[in-house]
């Protein structure tokens, strides 16, 4: 190299700076540039300055259908604290009530889920009338009792 200006002028042939363009003389080497097609789709559309647009693809809706209420947990437990005849009864629908909603036959697991708490209710009403009369029938008793204590022994 004679002088630094001459290893680093453009006219010399080992100079590489331009890079992007083929130099005179030398063939292009690669692929030709292809362009994509237009998209078809809907036409631009004119929007306020300060207005975000977000285009996204359409999303998918599942609807489920919830589970009808079985009043299982109702049912036990008045068919253990009240009146277990109608209690067994709920429990039976109840149970028939979550078979139905398994098999997904909904209305028939509605049906039957109402018929449980119907009987639910109807055993929780004789539990409590039955309770009730228990304990006035207790101070009545206690009440005779202590009566007729009183005048044996006091009267």
């Amino acid at each position: 190299m004679a002088n630094k200006s001459e290893a680093y002028s453009t006219d010399n042939p080992g100079y590489k700076g331009d890079q992007g363009q083929p130099q005179q003389g030398y063939p292009q080497q690669g692929y030709p540039q292809q362009g994509y097609p237009q998209q078809q789709g809907y036409p631009m559309q004119q929007y306020p300055a300060g207005t975000n647009v977000v285009i996204g693809q359409p999303a998918t809706t599942i609807v489920t259908n919830p589970r009808p209420n079985d009043y299982f947990t109702f049912a036990l437990l008045t068919c253990l604290c009240c009146f277990w005849p109608t209690g067994i009864a709920a429990l039976v629908f109840s149970c028939n009530s979550r078979d139905a909603s398994d098999r997904l036959d909904f209305n028939q697991a509605q049906n039957d889920g109402r018929m449980a708490k119907i009987f639910s209710i109807i055993s929780l009403v004789i539990g409590l009338v039955w309770i009730i009369a228990v304990i006035i029938y207790a101070i009545v008793a206690a009440t005779v009792v202590t009566k007729a204590y009183t005048r044996t022994y006091y009267g």
